[in-house]
């Protein structure tokens, strides 16, 4: 399902960008922010100048905050040059092309070279409830429905321990202190839930939520640090943002109330 085709976003940008003038003062504002956050990073270089390895430190982090950026773009390119191909193998396999992520490389491969069937349909569905991948020697072990799940109760812990606790701590990405109700987001069919002054709640954020984060009064990430997806458009958007909870979704309830402090790094449910 598209949520926000190219109609939607050009009639978006188009009000946000109306006129030479606005465009020109949208493109003066960023530069300035790129200006005051190099004049920010020599600031603290000059702080630890007695400390050269941290300032070696200091510069890769620069660097590969960069190049996360680029790699993802890179991923994100090819994914987009797969899409034929993608197809093809939908077609041939009369699959939908949605259900291909079900299905293993050698399973895919063994069908094309007509040494192997496809999974059943009943086997898809199990895998689609539950999915489990496993190393064991060297050699891929797969399991699905039940027995993933039976798996995943013995051997990956829940934080069942936590469900009942009223606060909820991580790490503070973007300050501020709000309140708000809480919308879970688990992919993007749920962008949809997000109204304004809503709290955004998810494992980790990506670029195609970017129109409901800026509906949301603020973040909260399951995942993440300082220089995550959903950090640093937060601190664009100047809201509140803590991430790396690790048990947000799990503990926080679709429209439950909650107070998001992210000058201390504190979730604090006011109403489950």
């Amino acid at each position: 399902m598209l949520l926000f085709g190219m109609k939607n976003f050009l009639q978006l940008e188009s009000k946000k960008l109306s006129g030479t003038a606005n465009c020109k003062k949208k493109l003066s504002a960023l530069s300035q922010t790129k200006c005051d956050n190099n004049k920010k990073k020599h600031q603290y270089k000059k702080l630890f100048v007695a400390y050269p390895k941290f300032q070696e430190y200091l510069e890769i982090t620069n660097r590969l905050c960069v190049l996360k950026d680029e790699r993802d773009e890179a991923r994100r390119y090819c994914y987009y040059l797969s899409r034929p191909l993608y197809n093809e193998l939908a077609k041939r396999m009369r699959l939908d092309i949605n259900r291909l992520i079900l299905i293993s490389p050698e399973e895919i491969i063994g069908f094309l070279e007509k040494k192997m069937r496809l999974p059943s349909n009943k086997e898809l569905l199990g895998r689609q409830r539950n999915y489990i991948i496993r190393n064991i020697a060297g050699k891929l072990v797969s399991s699905s429905d039940g027995k993933a799940l039976a798996f995943s109760k013995t051997h990956l812990k829940e934080h069942e321990e936590v469900t009942n606790n009223k606060t909820i701590t991580g790490i503070i990405a973007s300050k501020g202190i709000v309140k708000g109700h809480v919308r879970l987001i688990h992919d993007k069919s749920d962008l949809l839930k997000i109204n304004r002054g809503d709290v955004m709640v998810a494992i980790t954020t990506h670029p195609d939520y970017l129109s409901a984060m800026k509906r949301a009064v603020a973040v909260v990430t399951d995942e993440g640090g300082l220089t995550c997806h959903a950090a640093i458009v937060s601190r664009e958007l100047k809201i509140p943002c803590i991430v790396g909870t690790k048990i947000a979704t799990k503990v926080l309830k679709d429209g439950g109330l909650v107070e998001v402090d992210a000058n201390k790094a504190v979730i604090k449910i006011l109403k489950r």
